[in-house]
């Protein structure tokens, strides 16, 4: 029983620290806080965009996953947007509201 034990235990403590050690890569993600639907371009670094279509009021989207650098986020019909910088590890929440301009929340 203690040879079969010992390397299951092994095995789970190296898998848990490895796993805890894996850097993620940056994740964007919208939340309309307003009364209508909202669609968004996205401008990642490397040149790519993403267009995120008809959030509906009161809904977030799925997080996206993004490069590390420089992102701009429009809100297309309003001609909002926000610019800011991604990191590692970290998750980034765009929210609209149609009284208060475009705000970025970062949650590590």
């Amino acid at each position: 029983m203690k040879k079969i034990f010992i390397p299951i235990i092994s095995l789970l403590l190296i898998l848990l620290i490895t796993n805890c050690s894996i850097d993620k890569d940056p994740q964007i993600r919208v939340f309309n806080n307003s009364t209508t639907n909202v669609s968004f371009k996205i401008q990642t670094p490397g040149e790519t965009d993403m267009m995120i279509n008809d959030v509906a009021p009161g809904f977030s989207t799925e997080y996206h996953t993004s490069l590390i650098g420089n992102v701009t986020a429009t809100a297309m019909v309003y001609n909002q947007s926000v610019s800011f910088s991604t990191v590692m590890n970290n998750n980034y929440t765009i929210t609209f509201s149609d009284t208060k301009p475009l705000a970025v929340v970062i949650e590590q």
